[in-house]
């Protein structure tokens, strides 16, 4: 059994590997990554869209970038590569460019997904922790994910590597924002719900009531009678 302590000081290793990790992805940025912004403003001026693909951790990992994307003015889905071979390819067109990830580089479904959206006329920008994998050379653009060990005991579990993807993709979105000029008028058009929404868009007459509905009471009339 783990005292408390121990549990405390495991959970701080976690996180700061998982800090470093982040150091490491931010001290590597360079030309491949602003090679990325390219393409993908290409994409957004051709009225395309951005398709991510992962598979499994890295498929949540795509759900969630493409849904930041979408959100901040980078039209974006999702493509299941298992389900793209199985007739969702027919989703995406020659001006639309594929974002895909696998730390490996050697992910059997993603290495299967690109020669197939090529022959869509996609270009390709991958993310991995492995500049020389078969992903890497099958890029147009390759970003490195050089974030060091991951934080299971095993070194096995995708933790460090997740985490470093999921904010290299927040990083290309916040950059696009900037890039295209994308203000926040157009994202209260994207995001009309929740306390987001409620900042941005709701207005006072939305919520006063008026006419019949509007209460009115005598100033001298005791809280009970009210």
């Amino acid at each position: 059994m783990m005292t408390n302590e121990q549990q405390l000081e495991r959970a701080e290793q976690v996180f700061d590997t998982e800090i470093e990790g982040l150091r490491n992805v931010r001290r590597s940025l360079g030309k491949s990554f602003t090679d990325a912004i390219a393409l993908m403003l290409s994409c957004v001026k051709n009225e395309g869209i951005v398709v991510v693909s992962g598979v499994g951790k890295n498929l949540a990992i795509a759900e969630k970038m493409s849904a930041i994307f979408a959100s901040t003015g980078t039209r974006s889905i999702v493509l299941n590569p298992v389900q793209a071979m199985h007739g969702d390819l027919g989703m995406v067109a020659p001006r639309d460019i594929l974002v895909a990830l696998s730390f490996s580089g050697e992910s059997d479904e993603i290495l299967k997904l690109v020669p197939a959206v090529r022959r869509h006329g996609l270009k390709v920008i991958s993310l991995t922790g492995k500049p020389d994998s078969t992903l890497a050379r099958m890029s147009d653009v390759h970003v490195e994910i050089p974030c060091g060990p991951e934080a299971c005991p095993f070194g096995m579990a995708p933790t460090n590597s997740t985490t470093a993807t999921m904010a290299m993709g927040d990083a290309l979105a916040m950059v696009m924002i900037d890039a295209m000029q994308f203000d926040i008028s157009s994202y209260a058009m994207n995001h009309p719900a929740g306390a987001i929404g409620r900042a941005l868009v709701l207005k006072a007459g939305d919520v006063m009531r008026t006419g019949a509905r509007l209460a009115k009471v005598a100033p001298e009339t005791t809280v009970m009678d009210a």
